[in-house]
């Protein structure tokens, strides 16, 4: 009776591994594959933007490879690739490739990351910061194509008291404390060569 109840359970345990295991998609009939060009820019200090790849047949017809192929950014420091999602590394600005294989095909398309060069911190709504609270600030880029913009990635921020806050999508949420509060932004923390701070002051009574 109790072989019978191990062996009924081992098959089970068995039957449960098999169910959770995932094949990784197959493509077949390869003539070339290929990364959309719609995307050959993206903003240092902005959110991630998704790729997309394209298997072309040997019968001539298309399919989609975005999950199929493999990513890889020449220089991660400037562009970083998870998958086919890429966004700016730690330093401000510069030209990678990004390259796709699959098998013995692959591709490569050259990205640009558009350098920030200013940035200043705002109250989101636009209200006066006269008592204490909660306020939302967010940070305004400058780019060097002068696109503006706020800023989602490589930002830190720092008070200079117990003040608290959290950021979410690009919006930073202070609560201010009686007294003077120095909010301080700083883009590219970790880029010695290009990182700017910039420090907005709010005193309460």
């Amino acid at each position: 009776m109790k072989k019978t109840l191990y062996s009924s359970l081992l098959l089970s345990l068995l039957f449960l591994g098999c169910k959770e295991t995932t094949t990784a998609p197959v493509i077949t009939d390869i003539d070339s594959i290929s990364i959309d060009a719609g995307v050959s820019q993206i903003y240092s200090a902005n959110n991630a933007v998704t790729l997309s790849a394209t298997v072309l047949h040997t019968d001539g017809s298309n399919g989609d490879a975005t999950d199929t192929v493999t990513w890889i950014s020449s220089d991660s420091s400037i562009v970083v690739a998870n998958g086919s999602s890429i966004s700016g590394g730690y330093k401000n600005g510069g030209d990678v490739n990004i390259t796709i294989s699959y098998r013995d095909f692959e591709d490569t398309l050259t990205v640009n990351s558009v350098k920030l060069v200013d940035f200043n911190i705002s109250e989101k709504n636009g209200a006066d910061v006269n008592a204490t609270g909660d306020y939302e600030f967010q940070a305004n880029a400058t780019y060097e194509d002068n696109t503006t913009g706020i800023i989602y990635n490589n930002i830190v921020w720092d008070m200079n008291n117990s003040a608290t806050y959290t950021t979410v999508d690009g919006v930073t949420t202070i609560t201010l404390i009686a007294g003077t509060t120095e909010i301080n932004a700083t883009v590219f923390p970790d880029d010695n060569e290009t990182n700017i701070t910039r420090s907005v002051s709010y005193t309460i009574n």
